[in-house]
């Protein structure tokens, strides 16, 4: 039976597009391109933005976020080097929420993108001496830790755990690639990545009964 005539394919994807607005997603995008606009209105250099804007602007480096100024592992999340960094990263935003904020709820999306989000500066700020990171590629790689985690559970059928891997798999492996060619943040990255996969077990263990047993009604009945 082919995708598009299998019942439990045509229940998950319907599960992963609600009638309801992505309201988080949008407006974390929002945000992101809100000050990526001001930093341009104020003379920033959209390509490439130099280190010392980065840091006026509150990027994350270690010896300004530990000597004080714990708010930059959150404005850094926000920041991006230049107009290709922004929509990269945006895209990957949008391709993790849409699949995980119908799934688990606003509240919880918050909770597990700013949770991600943080934890991965504080990777960052911990493993790099002289770096300053900015991005909301911690954050994000949280979210697709949290989708690995449940693709590694009995949650979805094996064809639902296919689709998606081949879904957001391109972007992780492409990013941690960059990373190191490039100047990337590995360091949050994989600091996102861990902190999800941890939020996405104990979401299974705690939250994820309701969506199982939907999906075994569906697929029995």
């Amino acid at each position: 039976m082919s995708n598009s005539t299998n019942p439990v394919f045509a229940f998950v994807l319907a599960l992963f597009q609600p009638k309801d607005p992505i309201w988080f997603a949008r407006v974390l995008i929002t945000v992101n391109f809100a000050v990526f606009v001001s930093m341009f209105l104020s003379g920033v250099d959209v390509m490439s933005p130099s280190i010392s804007e980065l840091l006026a602007w509150g990027a994350n480096e270690k010896n300004h976020t530990f000597g004080g100024e714990w708010w930059r592992l959150v404005t850094s999340m926000f920041l991006h080097g230049g107009v290709l960094h922004l929509l990269f990263n945006m895209y990957g935003l949008y391709v993790a929420a849409s699949i995980i904020e119908p799934m688990v709820g606003k509240r919880k999306m918050i909770l597990l993108y700013m949770s991600s989000g943080v934890l991965a500066s504080v990777a960052s700020a911990t493993w790099n001496e002289y770096t300053v990171s900015v991005g909301a590629s911690g954050a994000i790689f949280g979210l697709f830790g949290f989708l690995l985690a449940l693709l590694s559970t009995s949650l979805f059928p094996s064809d639902i755990k296919m689709a998606l891997l081949r879904g957001f798999a391109p972007y992780i492996a492409l990013s941690l690639g960059l990373g190191l060619f490039m100047n990337f943040d590995n360091a949050a990255h994989l600091g996102g990545l861990f902190s999800g996969l941890a939020f996405g077990f104990i979401w299974f263990v705690f939250f994820s009964s309701s969506v199982k047993a939907r999906i075994k009604r569906y697929h029995t009945g």
